[in-house]
């Protein structure tokens, strides 16, 4: 087991299709409780390898035998069984539905309360294994009441629990439009761990406290009162200096309530999240956590008008795009580079702060600079945002019509013309901006002749 899980390759060449039926035999006929320890670490080590070596054990008929120890009197077996249906849970959803099909169900749910600390944490990772993949396999924990149960140990003492607890209540949550499960009373044991002084843990219950802002507004109400906001940019603040991987989560909890609370998002603007985003996009972090953090960013400023125009002021939306769409710092993962549009796009969508705007206009490429080139494969091009951003401008100059002549004297008029070579989407945004001029301007910036062509229509006359 132990070597299985040093790579891929040494599983490969031990963990056989022979040797995991003699593995799978031994724990199906049961063996002293040492030996039958070490089938099951062999089984995990397996299985948590890779998707392949789990789709092997679950063709091999292993998950009948793993629901049998789940009902073993030994609480160290019933951990262990339950770690190897967790492995092969959290490789993809066709594996997870296996594992619910299986039965494992309603065994997760009497291991939730058992004494034993250990097999808790492991069932409630189990828990979060099924529930983060699809809509139907959140739902199936809902249906055997299994996220209800999880509630309790939200208050539990032992740290590592609450934050397994926090975990798998926020991966099933995202997939849940009805929150018919969630206890209005648990709002103050979220907003406990929110508060803790374990920043993964307090990662996690950001990234719950935002889903539950998303589909309830009196939760999301009840949370600000209980100071929610403050305490997920904390956590932010606290995970770019001690855990990085939690920033993401965290991040991304604060985007979603700020987004569904304007009253939030002011909160949270007011506390400093704008520099804060900004500082750590400067900061060159990775290209996944970058994209989180320019969603994040962009959805704060969704929340409505003044958000939107208070990120602007603050450096937000030029922070993102420098960091994730110009020049050398342009992002080349394309989940990465969608992730960042979205959020670039989010933040446009309510803006109407010129100046930056203008910024954005004379820095982000345009697809003039690509008119030559072969065609762009799809996901390529950041059309979304410039749809985006031309129709922040429109409404900027329908707001305050003087700003007009500060566009032309820039050229950005002209610049902006190369909507033009875009798609559908792109050519509408760009006629919502033009409209926003006189007729002879457009045509001006359109043709670079147009000056040369009128004059020879005046001296023919």
């Amino acid at each position: 087991g132990r070597m299985c899980g040093q790579s891929l390759a040494l599983c490969q060449q031990l963990c056989t299709t022979e040797n995991l039926r003699l593995t799978l035999s031994r724990v199906a006929l049961g063996a002293a409780p040492g030996l039958l320890r070490a089938a099951l670490f062999l089984l995990y080590t397996c299985a948590s390898t890779s998707a392949e070596a789990a789709r092997e054990l679950v063709d091999l008929g292993a998950l009948a035998p793993l629901c049998e120890r789940v009902e073993a009197l030994d609480p160290a077996i019933k951990t262990d069984a339950v770690w190897c249906l967790a492995a092969i849970a959290r490789h993809g959803a066709p594996l997870a539905k296996e594992v619910v099909e299986s039965g494992a169900l309603p065994l997760l749910k009497l291991c939730l309360k058992e004494p034993s600390a250990t097999l808790r944490r492991i069932t409630l990772s189990c828990l979060g294994c099924i529930g983060q993949h699809n809509t139907d396999l959140a739902s199936a924990l809902v249906r055997e009441g299994l996220l209800p149960e999880v509630l309790p140990c939200l208050r539990h003492r032992d740290a590592v629990l609450r934050r397994q607890a926090c975990r798998a209540l926020a991966v099933s949550a995202q997939h849940l439009d009805e929150l018919g499960w969630f206890k209005q009373e648990a709002t103050a044991d979220v907003t406990a761990c929110l508060g803790t002084g374990d920043t993964e843990t307090s990662a996690f219950a950001a990234a719950l406290v935002g889903q539950l802002a998303r589909r309830s507004k009196p939760l999301s109400d009840k949370l600000h009162g209980l100071g929610a906001p403050a305490l997920a940019l904390a956590t932010i603040v606290s995970a770019a200096g001690s855990c990085p991987s939690s920033l993401v989560p965290a991040a991304l909890g604060l985007g979603h309530f700020c987004e569904a609370s304007p009253a939030a998002a002011a909160d949270a603007i007011e506390r400093g999240a704008v520099a804060t985003f900004c500082e750590l996009l400067d900061a060159r972090p990775l290209q996944h956590v970058g994209a989180a953090l320019a969603l994040a960013l962009g959805s704060i400023a969704a929340a409505d008008d003044e958000s939107a125009n208070a990120v602007a002021v603050g450096g937000g939306l030029l922070t993102m795009a420098r960091s994730t769409l110009v020049g050398g710092r342009r992002l080349t993962s394309l989940p990465a580079l969608s992730a960042a549009r979205a959020g670039l796009a989010k933040g446009l969508a309510k803006c109407t702060h010129y100046p930056t705007l203008a910024d954005l206009m004379a820095e982000l490429p345009l697809p003039t600079q690509a008119a030559s080139a072969p065609a762009a494969t799809p996901g390529s091009t950041d059309a979304e945002v410039h749809s985006a951003l031309l129709l922040a401008l429109a409404g900027a100059f329908a707001k305050n019509g003087n700003h007009r002549l500060d566009f032309m004297r820039r050229s950005l008029l002209v610049r902006a013309q190369g909507a033009q070579n875009g798609d559908k989407k792109l050519e509408e945004a760009l006629g919502k901006l033009n409209a926003s001029f006189p007729g002879q301007m457009v045509k001006a910036s359109q043709d670079p002749d147009y000056e040369q062509t009128l004059l020879r229509k005046i001296a023919d006359k």
